[in-house]
């Protein structure tokens, strides 16, 4: 039914203790295309650096990701955050990104082994 489930789950120690946690899944849909969805509860005193996708609080997320070439990839992120306790500065966050793979390039090309 799915190709991958994840559990990430982090405590903070100390004065500041808290902890948060995402859960994962992604199933590939057809040769190229895979979807993943995702619940994240992240804490509000965390670091900013952590991931500026999640970002703070309880939301859900969605992934996609579409390999166009051998190089080529194309991949959305979708998330919403459920409450607006802690203050989170975006809502609703839509990501679009192209990435294009360099080492496979080269390897295709016959420049690496």
């Amino acid at each position: 039914v799915l190709d991958s489930l994840r559990y990430e789950h982090y405590v903070r120690g100390g004065q500041a203790s808290a902890q948060g946690f995402a859960i994962s899944a992604e199933k590939a849909i057809a040769t190229r295309l895979t979807a993943g969805v995702g619940f994240a509860s992240i804490d509000p005193d965390f670091n900013p650096l952590n991931s500026d996708r999640f970002g703070k609080g309880r939301r859900f997320y969605q992934t996609t990701s579409i390999r166009l070439t051998p190089e080529w990839t194309c991949q959305t992120y979708v998330t919403h955050a459920l409450d607006r306790d802690p203050v989170v500065p975006n809502g609703t966050r839509f990501d679009l990104v192209l990435s294009y793979n360099v080492l496979g390039a080269l390897r295709r090309a016959g420049h690496l082994k």
